[in-house]
């Protein structure tokens, strides 16, 4: 039970499937399929739709399945673990294995070294919530409609919570336009709520601003971010006023997946 996204195989491989393998393309290789497999050709490639390779939990990186894939509870059916072949009781994270992944009530093995869970359910929204970029796959706002732009090319990858955006560090961002909806100026105060992965804390980086869309980091207003003066691994929440005074608040030292950047005044 393999998972090849992007192999061609030899014609003269010699290969005999014993079934629930997916290639994207299998050329000029023509051995027969097996029970479960999925091959693509040069013509007709198949995408196993993988995220990023990145840190999903576990000792090592992984490429994650998104949302979508063919290749998730499309494994051997047999109990895990149970020899012969079938899948391993656990996958490359230590996650056991099978988990409902396509939803469909039945709990099977992915293909691959990968096995989707069921991801946690997202909380009813608080009461006076203005934006919600959820990030599953687009950059709507599903609470209020302020859809978000895109630049540098941003990735769409696994998240906490279902889908998330990875950036590059260089230039990607997403801007979300002016709206008398999410004028924070316009009220008593504001709430910043947000998970985040960093892949490194030895380098401050803007997470979240508000400023006059001349350009990041101008005239923030309310900007988290990592930051090494306050120590590797902390969040900064920095909130500058109109003369120019900076009232700033730290999280706890993290470096895996947190949820720290909760601020409000």
């Amino acid at each position: 039970m393999t998972l090849y996204s992007r192999q061609t195989f030899e014609a003269t491989s010699g290969i005999t499937s014993l079934g629930y393998n997916f290639i994207g393309n299998k050329q000029p290789s023509t051995f027969t399929n097996a029970t479960g497999d999925q091959t693509g050709t040069a013509a007709a490639p198949l995408d196993p739709l993988l995220g990023a390779l990145q840190d999903n939990g576990g000792s090592t990186f992984t490429r994650a399945l998104l949302a979508g894939s063919t290749a998730i509870d499309a494994g051997n059916p047999a109990v895990p673990g149970s020899g012969g072949d079938s899948c391993e009781a656990a996958d490359q994270r230590a996650t056991l294995r099978p988990k409902d992944g396509d939803f469909d009530g039945i709990a099977r093995c992915d293909i691959g070294a990968f096995e989707v869970g069921i991801p946690p359910a997202c909380l009813t929204p608080p009461s006076g919530m203005v934006g919600w970029w959820a990030f599953d796959g687009a950059a709507d706002d599903i609470q209020g409609g302020n859809q978000a732009l895109l630049f540098g090319g941003p990735s769409f990858v696994a998240g906490k919570v279902q889908q998330s955006l990875s950036f590059d560090g260089v230039d990607d961002n997403a801007k979300v336009p002016q709206s008398p909806a999410i004028d924070v100026g316009a009220s008593d105060g504001l709430t910043i709520d947000a998970w985040i992965n960093v892949p490194q804390t030895g380098t401050a980086r803007p997470l979240i601003e508000w400023n006059n869309g001349a350009g990041i980091e101008e005239y923030t207003s309310g900007c988290p971010r990592t930051s090494p003066k306050a120590g590797k691994g902390r969040a900064v929440f920095s909130l500058t006023s109109r003369t120019r005074s900076e009232h700033t608040t730290f999280s706890l030292p993290r470096r895996t997946c947190s949820h720290p950047l909760s601020g409000s005044t």
